[in-house]
């Protein structure tokens, strides 16, 4: 990925990727490879910095990771990745400049959004316009797995 973040790192080590995000101790996990049931890549715009493009781990359990795509060892990972679960682990969203994500495995779902945008909160008439400004400013979304996201999970996404 063209630059790296000099603070976070992401490895694969006996079948568990591991993210250390180095400056917040809050920004550490792991997941066993058996564990997870996507791998994809999200690009949102109102994040600044390192996390506006990140690769997205979702477990079976529904449960989410995300580490920036400029962490230290992420090519050595995309690529372990690609070799061990037969896919193209090839991110197309680095340059985009709106919200999107794409499913890079499983294969039968690969290229297809993980995410889908919802509308915003309504309030009464004034407090829902101020919102929408505020939102529109800040680059607040909200959003949701697709149908087809969640039925790769374990519960089936419920």
């Amino acid at each position: 990925m063209k630059r790296t973040h000099s603070h976070a790192r992401i490895a694969l080590s006996d079948g568990i990727i591991c993210f250390d995000g180095a400056d917040m101790s809050s920004d550490r996990w792991s997941v066993p490879l058996s564990r997870l049931a996507i791998v994809a890549e999200f690009t949102d715009p109102g994040q600044w910095g390192s996390y506006d493009w990140v690769l997205i781990l979702i477990e079976k359990s529904g449960t989410g990771h995300a580490a920036p795509m400029y962490a230290e060892g992420i090519d050595e990972l995309l690529t372990a990745l690609q070799a061990l679960m037969d896919s193209e682990m090839r991110p197309a969203l680095a340059s985009s400049v709106d919200f999107a994500s794409r499913i890079l495995w499983p294969l039968k779902l690969a290229g297809q959004p993980l995410y889908r945008i919802l509308p915003s909160p309504q309030g009464g008439w004034f407090f829902g316009r101020l919102r929408q400004m505020w939102e529109r400013f800040w680059g607040t979304l909200y959003y949701e797995l697709t149908p087809e996201a969640k039925s790769l999970l374990s519960d089936g996404g419920s």
